[in-house]
């Protein structure tokens, strides 16, 4: 199955998300600290990384700038915090996921098994991905080929939820769409009160601008957004 990297500085919080991850035949790796979290991705990258948010002297928000400053893995926030001023910094520094302690072991496995599902392809998938036409929008493209996203032929490095959120607006180049629309063709969610489809879109603006497309996100108020040149 996947390889996991998991950082907590609780003794009983790792031996509960390595057992109750280990029942699914999850290899899982667990770490006192951020730091030697990263240490050990920088050496033997893994397929998913959990950070619990409150860790002495580095917190898991740290650590995630760090690591998606040079990777796209997928990676869940664990923490004991349930306001919804650290719900929204998770998603705006780069997690794919969030969960607040206390939490049911069974909750934890089904996240795991869905961002991993999504993330990775299966065989017949992969041959139906390799089977999607090139798209183009402007000077961004997505190749088919290897489902990679290129700004005037570089290499646009996104993560697999970043990803999928651009194909899905690509495909409607030009055309308003709700942010329900958006929720649910991307995360599958009929509703949801988080401000997950605000801060992707506002992530993947900026390494738009970034990047010097010229395409922008633009937001339509009360609305949604629109995937268009920029003016």
């Amino acid at each position: 199955m996947a390889l996991v990297y998991f950082a907590d500085d609780d003794f009983d919080a790792r031996s509960l998300v390595r057992g109750c991850l280990s029942l699914d035949g999850h290899n899982v790796k667990c770490f006192e600290t951020g730091e030697a979290l990263l240490g050990e991705f920088l050496n033997n990258r893994c397929d998913l990384v959990i950070l619990d948010v409150m860790m002495p002297r580095v917190d898991g928000f740290e650590i995630l700038r760090r690591i998606r400053g040079f990777s796209s893995v997928p990676v869940i926030l664990l923490t004991a915090k349930n306001g919804e001023g650290d719900y929204f910094s998770g998603f705006a520094k780069g997690a794919d996921d969030y969960i607040e302690k206390p939490f049911r072991p069974i909750l934890l496995r089904g996240k795991v098994h869905a961002l991993l599902s999504r993330i990775q392809l299966s065989a017949s998938e992969k041959t139906v991905a390799s089977r999607l036409k090139n798209m183009t929008c402007v000077d961004l493209r997505f190749s088919g080929n290897n489902t990679t996203f290129y700004i005037n032929d570089r290499h646009f490095r996104l993560t697999p939820v970043e990803g999928k959120y651009l194909h899905f607006m690509m495909e409607r180049f030009n055309t308003p769409v709700a942010r329900e629309d958006i929720l649910k063709g991307v995360w599958g969610l009929e509703k949801s009160s988080s401000r997950v489809v605000d801060e992707t879109n506002r992530r993947i603006r900026i390494k738009l601008t970034e990047e010097g497309a010229h395409v922008v996100l633009e937001s339509i108020w009360g609305y949604g957004y629109i995937l268009k040149e920029k003016e």
